[in-house]
């Protein structure tokens, strides 16, 4: 070891005359790192500060090592405030590492974003770190699977490690975390005319149909517009908005499906037999879930069927001039097509007139004619008497 004064202290002789130019203690003084770190352990004490000349700095021995001695200096103004914006957002590729790079300086920092993509990107509602579950009703839009990306009411960056019919869960270690620090408050600004309102200014029955449409005035720039198909087309209720020269996908709005219930059952349970004339009543005896129906069905009231009308016509017709309860029924009978001429009878007995018996050959009857009636109107005074074979009639 070379101290820079050793040997050449204030001799006693001098009675210690502080008017000389060299140190009280030769150790105070270095010429270089080298000699403040050659300074034997035997004359190192904590707290001995030793002045390096070569470094114009003080170093002071801390009982282990020897520390720069840094002194503050008085406080200066305020610096400008700092400002914080995002710049770019880029999607990498699956499996690298989301990457956050200050664009800007210190004092107006610009992050731009690179985001690894996954199968798809979704988002909850819910904050995943501690638990690393979330319930599926948070999570838009539908579809996700596991190694997708979802991103928290945070701003933290998950991967999805398992799906269960009510729940997802995620790694346990964030990806990334999208929310930057706090910036300082910047000073109110004038306050704005009130904006528009949130509306849909049109539909569309398909994206291609949308986009087809983009050149309609209807639609201003930065309105919305929502496809309306059907529940199972997966790009129903998806909610876009017009840029300068596209469409932006937003969000879909048909939220996630719900989880699927149990099987419910439902058996008969009692038929019973109500009055004529109530209403039939059906009761549930079991639950929402498991039913149970009983049945009162009433009795019809007794009919009544008479015969009305029947006259005959061409065709065969019956009809109910009654009611369904009291039928009174009228027939049209067709008249039936002559029949065959039938068989000659058997001669019957002989009746026959005349003057006399003889007269009437053959008779088995005869009656005689006594005076003929010239004046129809004289019937009265006709007169006759019978015989039969030839014996007058008493």
């Amino acid at each position: 070891m070379s101290d820079l004064y050793f040997g050449t202290g204030i001799p006693l002789s001098a009675s210690f005359d502080l008017g000389s130019p060299r140190p009280l203690d030769s150790r105070s003084v270095v010429q270089d790192m080298d000699e403040l770190n050659a300074i034997p352990e035997g004359r190192k004490y904590e707290g001995l500060s030793v002045y390096v000349k070569d470094a114009s700095k003080k170093y002071t021995w801390t009982g282990s090592a020897f520390a720069e001695d840094v002194s503050l200096g008085l406080k200066g103004d305020d610096g400008a405030a700092a400002t914080i914006a995002v710049g770019t957002i880029t999607v990498g590729d699956p499996g690298t590492d989301a990457t956050i790079i200050n664009s800007g300086t210190d004092n107006a920092a610009v992050f731009n974003f690179s985001i690894p993509k996954s199968a798809g990107l979704y988002t909850t509602t819910q904050a995943l770190a501690g638990t690393h579950i979330a319930s599926l009703t948070t999570i838009t839009p539908i579809g996700y699977a596991v190694g997708d990306t979802i991103l928290d009411s945070a701003g933290d960056l998950w991967s999805i490690t398992e799906i269960t019919e009510t729940q997802i869960t995620v790694n346990t270690t964030v990806i990334a975390n999208l929310k930057g620090i706090d910036g300082v408050n910047g000073i109110d600004g004038a306050k704005g005319e009130p904006g528009d309102s949130f509306k849909i200014a049109k539909t569309f029955a398909s994206i291609a149909l949308m986009n087809a449409d983009f050149d309609n005035t209807d639609v201003a720039e930065g309105g919305f517009v929502m496809i309306t198909s059907n529940q199972n087309d997966d790009d129903n209720a998806k909610l876009y908005v017009k840029g300068a020269t596209e469409y932006t996908f937003i969000t879909d709005l048909s939220g996630a499906d719900g989880v699927k219930g149990d099987a419910g059952t439902c058996t008969l349970g009692t038929v019973a037999t109500g009055l004529p004339g109530t209403n039939v009543l059906i009761t549930n005896t079991g639950s929402t879930s498991e039913a149970i129906f009983n049945f009162t069905i009433p009795r019809g009231a007794p009919a009544t069927v008479s015969v009305g009308t029947v006259i005959t016509g061409e065709t065969l017709a019956i009809t109910n001039s009654g009611t369904t309860q009291d039928a009174i029924f009228d027939f049209v009978i067709p008249v039936g097509a002559d029949g065959a001429a039938g068989a000659d009878g058997i001669d019957g007995d002989q009746i026959k007139t005349g003057d006399t018996y003889d007269v009437a050959t053959n008779a088995t009857l005869f009656f005689k004619t006594v005076r003929t009636i010239v004046d129809t109107s004289d019937t009265e005074s006709a007169v006759g008497y019978a015989q039969v074979d030839n014996a007058p009639v008493a």
